[in-house]
């Protein structure tokens, strides 16, 4: 303003905020030549979504913010990739954008059966194995930092073999 200056330190000094961080914020205003902060009142700024305090005849405001809520994640778009033994599966991206998760992948003989995890199958890809043959694929994204939640993709379509290569023959029965 024509009035003051003023400067904000945060406690943490988190960039971005972090969930579950209680921050305090010292707003300092410094009055121009010709004003002065002499009058004022203990406690008498408000801040928003914060407790603030202030000393009498001072500039000096701590603002206490409550601890900050995690975010939920809400979705995973469809893993790309073929469902094919020997190929590479992507999870899909994660909604809220830019969201942290760990990432659990898991097999079923039924689309809509009971899925179980596959063991060691903990990133952001998977590629399938045999044992995978004929089975229903998701991955399960749940939240980390500052995100919050599970949310599981849709199943893949039934996971086919590898195609035979030239030289390699059949031995069905």
């Amino acid at each position: 303003s024509t009035q003051y200056t003023g400067a904000v330190t945060w406690l943490p000094n988190h960039n971005p905020f972090v969930s579950s961080q209680i921050y305090t914020a010292t707003i300092t205003l410094t009055p121009k030549t010709g004003y002065s902060v002499i009058g004022v009142a203990a406690d008498s700024f408000t801040v928003a979504g914060a407790t603030a305090t202030n000393p009498i005849n001072s500039g000096v405001v701590t603002a206490v913010f409550p601890a900050t809520a995690a975010i939920p994640l809400t979705a995973i778009a469809a893993i790309s990739g073929t469902p094919q033994v020997g190929q590479l599966l992507t999870a899909g991206a994660l909604t809220p954008g830019g969201a942290t998760a760990t990432y659990q992948w898991r097999n079923s003989a039924t689309s809509d059966g009971t899925y179980s995890n596959i063991d060691g199958a903990t990133s952001s890809t998977y590629t399938l194995l045999i044992g995978d043959l004929g089975k229903y694929i998701k991955v399960v994204a749940t939240g980390t930092g500052n995100y919050t939640g599970a949310v599981p993709s849709v199943a893949t379509t039934v996971v086919i073999a590898a195609p035979l290569a030239i030289g390699d023959s059949y031995q069905g029965g």
